[in-house]
Order: C-alpha cells, then sequence, then structure tokens
C-alpha cells in the first residue's frame, strides 16, 4: 500500500472530524476506510507520536506458526535450505538428491 500525503488526497477525504463516543469508540470515514482497504475486524496498534496518534495496520501471528516461522528463518541462515529453482522439475530433483543436514 503506498502511503500519499494529504496534497495527494482528494479534498474530500484529506481531513475529516471525527467524535470520540462511548468507550472511546471513534468512527474512521468511509471514504478514508475505501482508500486504504481498512474493513471491520482489522487491528491496529496506536502510538503517541509529536503530531498526535498513529494507527498502524497489524496482523496477529499465531504463536505455533510463529515458531515455524523462526526455525525456517533459522534453517535459510545456517544453509539447511535449497533452491531457487527455475521449475518443478528443477525443485523435482533436487528434492530427490540426499542432502546432509
Amino acid at each position: 500500500m503506498s502511503k500519499c500525503t494529504e496534497l495527494e488526497m482528494p479534498v474530500s477525504t484529506a481531513r475529516r472530524i471525527v467524535k470520540v463516543k462511548a468507550k472511546f469508540q471513534i468512527t474512521l470515514p468511509t471514504a478514508l476506510c475505501l482508500r486504504y482497504g481498512i474493513s471491520v475486524g482489522d487491528l491496529f496498534e496506536a502510538s503517541l507520536t509529536k503530531k498526535g496518534i498513529l494507527l498502524e495496520p497489524k496482523t496477529l501471528v499465531d504463536r505455533s506458526t510463529r515458531l515455524d516461522i523462526l526455525r525456517g528463518l533459522a534453517d535459510v541462515k545456517t544453509g539447511r535450505v535449497i533452491g531457487p529453482f527455475k521449475n518443478v522439475a528443477e525443485m523435482k530433483r533436487a528434492s530427490a538428491k540426499p542432502r546432509k543436514m
């Protein structure tokens, strides 16, 4: 997703006033949600900056998935991987060869 400045945004979406409601909830303007692909249920991290509150989209990763990712990255770092391959046949040939672990 590319970022744009307020000057690049249409006048109708450049600035909007939003009201803080019960439980400190705010409603984001529809035009902004559509422009940036924000959907109901999306998660954001809120942080304080010099200019105000920044909302950054976040994705949660299951702990077991996170461990799998970390193991895979460790394999890449230590060279316990094969590839890249030009095609599927090349990948199958390489996978069939005995490897040192």
